[in-house]
């Protein structure tokens, strides 16, 4: 089995909403931001892909907070490969 990738971000401003939390769009923008790193990172970058006329999406996201974080408070994105469920 292929461990999972780990990274962690900032919360950043721009990905914030009004009440000084992280937005849900933002958080899940750092989540495709560590899948397109993790895919890179097993050789199955966007820009390879491109090449080879294939590609890959990221098909589930699960977001599970406790509480929404404040603007700078840090996050971990874990990712984790699932094979291939067939072309769609």
């Amino acid at each position: 089995a292929i461990a999972p990738h780990v990274e962690r971000f900032t919360i950043y401003e721009f990905l914030g909403d009004e009440n000084g939390l992280a937005s849900l769009q933002g958080i899940c923008e750092y989540m495709q931001e560590a899948a397109g790193n993790h895919a890179a990172g097993l050789g199955l970058s966007i820009g390879k892909l491109h090449g080879e006329g294939v590609a890959w999406v990221l098909a589930r996201m699960r977001l599970v907070p406790e509480r929404m974080p404040a603007m700078h408070a840090r996050i971990v994105v874990e990712t984790w490969p699932v094979g291939i469920e067939g072309l769609q």
